[in-house]
């Protein structure tokens, strides 16, 4: 299926070039990510080798067999320049310095270059550069660590905020739901002095016919009329 769809498109794959695009972004990301630990595990690790009287080759040859370290990675590609191309130890770190796309690795290798061709050290270089490490991911460690506390206390004042208003809502419904009530209940049913007027009223329409006679009454059942009769 890959065959066919290079031969249809001149030996390229629809959107091969955008792939390899977005996956380069995406190792680089994760580089710069694990760059300023693995550098400080890096540079602990060449000054522990240090401490036994090694060589400046057998530093670069033990460090670039860290894999697990990004930055040994770029040391190793220092070591195959001096070991298979004839190239200084300094123009190794320079030229694999100008490749680099981390700021940090790019600054660590020129400065490594530097030193080389000033003469200083090997573990004096590496004391001084672990020293420097340290702090930078000291200070970068504590900057995440108070920036967490700040957004942790975001966090429960916005929890105590939303409790607040909940505490609020439920206050003023269970003050103000029952006086509504209690005026619709007392608005809609009627009371015992309108039932009585309207049965009063009703009562004096009536009329009674008594020997024949219509009698209107305008009284109440059981007062007298102006005839003189009872009303029923």
């Amino acid at each position: 299926m890959a065959d066919r769809l290079r031969a249809a498109n001149q030996g390229k794959l629809p959107f091969e070039e955008q792939i390899e695009s977005l996956d380069g972004i995406r190792s680089s990301f994760l580089e710069n990510k694990k760059m300023e630990q693995d550098l400080l595990f890096m540079y602990t690790y060449m000054a522990a080798i240090t401490t036994s009287a090694v060589t400046r080759p057998e530093i670069f040859s033990y460090t670039s067999e860290r894999f697990e370290y990004i930055p040994s990675r770029y040391i190793a590609k220092v070591q195959r320049l001096v070991a298979g191309w004839g190239y200084s130890y300094a123009e190794g770190l320079r030229a694999v310095a100008e490749r680099s796309r981390n700021e940090s690795l790019r600054s660590m290798l020129n400065r490594y270059a530097n030193s080389i061709d000033s003469g200083v050290p090997d573990d004096a270089f590496i004391a001084t550069e672990l020293s420097s490490i340290r702090s930078i991911y000291r200070n970068t460690f504590e900057q995440g660590i108070e920036l967490l506390k700040k957004w942790g206390d975001a966090y429960i004042a916005m929890l105590l905020s939303g409790a607040l208003v909940a505490i609020i809502i439920m206050i003023s419904v269970a003050i103000y739901a029952p006086m509504g009530s209690m005026r619709r209940s007392t608005h809609h049913t009627p009371s015992y002095s309108s039932y009585r007027h309207s049965a009063l009223r009703s009562c004096t329409r009536r009329s009674l016919t008594i020997r024949g006679r219509t009698i209107s009454t305008g009284s109440a059942p059981g007062s007298r009329g102006s005839s003189g009769e009872w009303s029923a």
